[in-house]
Order: C-alpha cells, then sequence, then structure tokens
C-alpha cells in the first residue's frame, strides 16, 4: 500500500468522571472496538505502545475481523508470564522502581506520580523526565490525573498463549534493546504463542523507544504495513 494512502487515526483513550466508573480495562476494550467500528473503514492497522498492547490484544481476539496489521511495542501483557522461568524475578526487579510514583499518586499529587512513573519505565534518574522537551513534560504532568485510577483499576482479564495460537492478524511485536527484561520476556513470549507474529529490535533504547527514537520506529511500522497482503474485500 503506498504510504500516502493511509489515514492515520489517534485512538481517544477515555478518561472523564466520575473517574471510577471510566478507567477499566473492559471500558478500554469496548471503546477501541466502537472507535474502529466507527470508523467504517474496513480491516485497520493498529500499532500499541505498553498498557495499550493488552487493549489491543483483547479487541483483536473479541473481533479479529476489525484489524489488518498489528504492531506491538513492548506490550503490557502480564499474564503471558504465568509459569515461566525468571519471570518472578523480572516482575519483582520492574517493580522496585514504580515506589516514588505510587507514593506520589496516593499521596494525591498527580503530576509528580506521571513524572516520577515516566522516570521508572525510561529508566531516568529521578527528577530526570524535567531535562525532556517542555511539550512532553507539559503532557504529562496533563496526564497525571489518570495514574492513580490507572493503579487501582481491576486487572484486565488473563490472556493464555493458546487464545494467541488462534489468533490470525499478521502481528509485528517490537522491543528495545535496553528494556527491562520484564517487557522482554512478554515481546518474546507472544511471539512464540502467535504464529504469524515477529520480533523486531530497536536498538539503544528501552520502553521509551516511540517517544525516544521515532525516526526508527516509524520505518519499521511502515515496513511491516507494507507487507501484510491486502485480501479481498480489504
Amino acid at each position: 500500500m503506498p504510504r500516502g494512502a493511509w489515514r492515520r487515526c489517534r485512538y481517544p483513550g477515555r478518561l472523564i468522571a466520575p473517574v471510577h466508573d471510566q478507567s477499566s480495562a473492559k471500558t478500554h476494550v469496548r471503546d477501541l472496538i466502537a472507535f474502529v467500528e466507527g470508523l467504517d473503514a474496513g480491516p485497520v492497522h493498529l500499532v500499541t505502545w505498553s498498557y495499550s498492547g493488552g487493549i489491543g490484544a483483547h479487541a483483536a481476539l473479541r473481533r479479529p475481523e476489525l484489524f489488518r496489521s498489528i504492531v506491538h511495542y513492548e506490550p503490557s501483557i502480564e499474564s503471558l508470564l504465568t509459569g515461566l522461568p525468571g519471570s518472578d524475578n523480572a516482575t519483582k526487579e520492574l517493580r522496585s522502581h514504580f515506589g516514588p510514583a505510587v507514593t506520589a499518586a496516593k499521596e494525591n499529587r498527580p503530576e509528580e506520580a506521571a513524572l516520577r512513573l515516566i522516570e521508572a519505565v525510561f529508566k531516568l534518574p529521578v527528577a530526570g523526565a524535567l531535562a525532556e522537551s517542555e511539550m512532553a513534560v507539559k503532557m504529562w504532568r496533563e496526564n497525571g490525573r489518570t495514574v492513580k485510577p490507572w493503579l487501582a483499576m481491576d486487572p484486565a482479564e488473563p490472556l493464555s498463549c493458546e487464545a494467541f495460537s488462534k489468533l490470525e492478524v499478521p502481528t509485528l511485536v517490537v522491543q528495545g534493546t535496553d528494556t527491562y527484561t520484564w517487557f522482554s520476556m512478554i515481546a518474546e513470549q507472544l511471539v512464540n504463542c502467535q504464529p504469524n507474529a515477529t520480533l523486531a529490535t530497536l536498538p539503544g533504547v528501552n520502553h521509551d523507544g516511540p517517544y525516544r527514537a521515532p525516526d526508527l520506529f516509524a520505518p519499521v511500522i511502515e515496513s511491516f504495513i507494507s507487507s501484510v497482503p491486502v485480501t479481498p474485500g480489504n
């Protein structure tokens, strides 16, 4: 498909008052499905990052006909780690960095919670988020109100390796070379579970890949999308 023929649409995630009624994985899955249906554009190419990877996976397993392809960047699908050797240590390592963000959220300091969370997942030093671009810091501060509800959400319904073994949507899973073991294990396990999924790696980045190196990530997306066959009716 020629690049100029692509229509880019950003999924507008929902988190509005009353927060506790709106912020749930089930709601986000329903919203994504409704959003794609509302586009009325046929099967779409979906790109996810982190938490949205689990949302996209649930949507694709529920309604595979809505998706022509999927690109996941380090999807957070923790249930895929169940029973894997080393998964407990990987989980402890990742969560050990979340303390400052959790504390700030509990103390109703939403902007600080967001910045500490970014520093944890992007492997930045304390207060390192403030050294990033003014636009990025502003965005993270504005999104601070979502951290506490996100931390309080019930976990999404577990997704098994067997479920992914039946998913036929062409899928690319991307990970950074410097990411946490937790993200890497999930990415590799997803590819092991889903027969038509492939793994790619971005050099010199961690969970921050799409933000830190869009010039590397975008061509990977475009190359994969261009390789997906167009089936009759799509």
